[in-house]
């Protein structure tokens, strides 16, 4: 595979990975952990190449996949921050003094540590 397939083979297993992570079940994230370990493979094989051999065009594809990691990582994060709020507004009592969320106790927990 040319360092430019490479390129394109990763960007569209990135794509894949966005697309999985639209529906957050258990196996449609099994899938997306898949490709982005076919992803993680691809570039480390790219990675054993010599850049300086690297036409214009592989240059272009790897700005591009550049792009769609960030797009990736951009969609991550928002799905995380989503579930966070949701969490401390189920579960949150409050700030600490270091201004992070603060989260209740469960009541067998604290019966626990008593």
């Amino acid at each position: 595979m040319t360092p430019q397939e490479s390129c394109q083979a990763a960007e569209e297993r990135i794509q894949a990975a966005q697309q999985l992570m639209l529906d957050p079940r258990p196996e449609t994230m099994e899938r997306c952990l898949t490709e982005l370990s076919r992803v993680i493979a691809i570039l480390e094989n790219l990675a054993t190449g010599n850049a300086r051999d690297w036409n214009p065009e592989v240059q272009a594809a790897f700005m591009r996949l550049q792009s769609a990691n960030a797009r990736l990582k951009m969609q991550i994060e928002h799905a995380s921050n989503f579930w966070r709020g949701w969490i401390q507004m189920r579960m949150g009592t409050g700030y600490t003094r270091q201004g992070l969320p603060e989260l209740a106790q469960s009541e067998t927990r604290g019966s626990i540590e008593a």
